[in-house]
């Protein structure tokens, strides 16, 4: 059975699909029979896509959308050429799908922006002195404690990370990519005055968080540079990659916070002195890998070189065997979402706002709509109109539509 019809009034959308399914077959890798045969289509079929000779139907884009691993639109939509142009960089057969689904999590993060009013980048743009890296430190150092004091952050460790950077303007969303790819990266949008963090869900959660530090450093430090990507953060081996590894560590770990941890558990200050004690005390406070420790406490000359190589080798495989036996199980902070909360709340705020449709809504939200429909509703309800919700919702299960805005006003929503 053809899968494809003839263009006809398509002719367009043809065009689109097959140079869009053509071109990202080829960046993974496969070949047309690979493909076809994934997609469940004829090879002569995929070739006049390919060529768009005819227009696919809806069915068989889903199908090819599968295929490939990337959502919808990536086949649908004309892509932005400049900055697929930039990711090319970190783009691999392994990873093309994964991040066809990064960038289109960024457009809607930046269309729902645009919906409830963006927001823009509230960071500063920090410039380093010209001179020897002990003055860029003790720069980097000063520009991690102004950060510290213009988001009020204290000098206590940051319980919630992720909702700090994105106050001050750095949008993040995770990617599913390979455990092997890059930490990260961070993409410009100057048209929408914005900048995104991607973070690897893949990597170990405590090394995501210092990635996402690491990423908010350049977006302080080289917002000039229209993407950045990190393949190592702590293997770094160009100014720019130092520097934000350094700014990292400062913002995590501030100086004054490990002063006041040496002093509360009576740790010696003799280099080379440090015991396992204080290793596995300050780890746990301040919500560091060992590797981030090991280089913060060596850069601020509490322990000696060899001190900092045993820790990043297999000093920090004894250190997180005895963690287990002293304490329990090791707390890891949670990978850093594919969604933010932050997006979640626009989304719902949008929603009932009644700039999104519960379908789009649900659609932006990742979700089944049927599972949700009724939480979308009362949501936008006063919370005794909601408990009236409930109860309605529940004398007719079988209803299971949703319920009409006309109903919904009528209860006191908005």
């Amino acid at each position: 059975m053809r899968t494809a019809e003839p263009l006809g009034n398509a002719g367009g959308i043809a065009a689109v699909v097959g140079k869009r399914v053509r071109s990202l077959r080829k960046r993974m890798g496969l070949t047309l029979q690979e493909l076809a045969k994934r997609a469940e289509i004829s090879v002569a079929s995929l070739s006049e896509i390919e060529t768009g000779r005819y227009a696919p139907r809806l069915d068989t884009i889903i199908r090819l959308a599968h295929a490939l691993d990337v959502p919808l639109d990536a086949l649908i939509s004309k892509p932005d050429e400049a900055l697929e142009a930039r990711l090319r960089n970190i783009e691999t057969p392994a990873n093309t799908g994964a991040l066809q689904y990064w960038l289109e999590r960024c457009r809607r993060y930046l269309q729902v922006e645009a919906l409830v009013g963006k927001q823009g980048v509230r960071a500063p743009n920090y410039t380093l002195p010209q001179g020897s890296w002990s003055e860029q430190l003790k720069r980097i150092e000063q520009i991690a404690q102004e950060e510290r004091r213009r988001l009020n952050l204290g000098s206590e460790p940051l319980t919630d990370l992720m909702a700090v950077i994105e106050w001050a303007g750095l949008r993040v969303i995770g990617a599913d990519l390979p455990p092997d790819d890059l930490d990260g990266a961070l993409l410009s949008f100057p048209q929408q005055d914005a900048a995104i963090a991607l973070i690897n869900r893949a990597k170990p959660p405590l090394r995501q968080r210092f990635t996402l530090a690491h990423e908010y450093g350049h977006l302080l430090l080289h917002r000039d540079r229209d993407v950045i990507w990190d393949r190592s953060v702590f293997e770094a081996g160009i100014p720019e990659e130092r520097e934000a590894n350094a700014f990292a560590a400062a913002f995590l770990m501030p100086e004054e916070l490990i002063e006041r941890l040496y002093e509360e558990y009576r740790l010696p200050r003799q280099r080379g002195r440090l015991p396992m004690f204080g290793w596995l005390a300050m780890r746990r406070r301040l919500g560091v890998s060992t590797a981030a420790l090991a280089w913060r406490l060596f850069n601020l000359g509490y322990i000696e070189e060899s001190e900092r190589d045993w820790m990043l080798d297999e000093g920090g495989r004894y250190l997180a065997e005895m963690e287990r036996a002293l304490y329990g199980e090791i707390p890891e902070p949670l990978p850093i979402p594919t969604l933010s909360d932050r997006l979640r709340t626009l989304i719902l705020q949008a929603y009932r706002e009644e700039e999104l449709t519960t379908a789009t809504a649900a659609e932006l939200l990742e979700q089944i709509l049927t599972p949700i429909q009724e939480y979308l509703t009362a949501q936008r309800l006063p919370v005794h109109k909601a408990k009236h919700f409930f109860e309605f919702v529940e004398q007719f299960p079988a209803q299971g539509g949703e319920v009409s805005g006309k109903e919904v006003k009528a209860m006191g929503g908005q």
